[in-house]
């Protein structure tokens, strides 16, 4: 991710996030980025396109870009009332006040079954944002938001029945979030696509429901 004064929100390179890189990550490493033909050092803040190239992913994500906290937690209201575990990390920049709500699955599963169930519940919300997985760059969670309007600030998290998990410490907020780990059932996925989806005029059953494997 870059900061304001970048000419693009993220830089984009032709690799693979390794665990080094979000090891660094986590400990405030920095990196050098030229901004009007000066270097400057900001810190590293990985984002992805949170789908593989082979057309699979493993969360559901609804960015949500108004409404602040309350928002977020209208989006992880609606998730648990269709059994599904969520969770969320706030975000706030001069544009958008929100953040990131996650959905994650088991199994792989096609990249368009689990956007189809992340416009689903932005559609019952009302949400203003967008809906991944699909080709564009989303930060990963613990990560530093560098357009924050205080500066870089690693926004907390926030769950399900109401607990914030500060991510001023990110190996501790990540030892956290673990504990709470409840990734959702292809089945259960797919029941709340089934659900929905008359009220978006949508067929009952997307395609391709099929866990895909790694």
């Amino acid at each position: 991710m870059n900061p304001t004064e970048a000419q693009h929100k993220y830089s984009r390179k032709n690799s693979t996030v390794t665990p080094q890189m979000l090891e660094d990550s986590f400990n405030e490493e920095t990196r050098r980025l030229k901004i009007n033909n000066n270097w400057q050092t900001f810190p590293l803040s990985l984002a992805v396109v949170p789908e593989h190239r082979n057309g699979w992913a493993m969360t559901a994500i609804i960015d949500v870009d108004e409404g602040g906290q309350e928002a977020v937690k209208h989006v992880l209201a609606c998730c648990k009332k269709h059994n599904l575990w969520a969770f969320a990390q706030l975000g706030q920049s001069n544009k958008h006040n929100g953040g990131h709500v996650y959905i994650p699955s088991i199994d792989p599963l096609p990249t368009g079954l689990l956007q189809e169930l992340a416009k689903c519940i932005k559609h019952e919300t009302e949400t203003k944002g967008e809906a991944y997985p699909c080709n564009a760059d989303l930060r990963l969670p613990l990560q530093i938001h560098l357009q924050a309007p205080d500066g870089p600030t690693r926004f907390p998290l926030v769950l399900q029945d109401g607990e914030t998990i500060n991510a001023a410490d990110p190996w501790k907020a990540l030892v956290t979030l673990k504990g709470k780990w409840t990734p959702n059932s292809t089945e259960a996925i797919t029941e709340t696509i089934n659900q929905l989806a008359d009220h978006r005029s949508l067929p009952a059953s997307p395609p391709s429901t099929t866990p895909l494997h790694k």
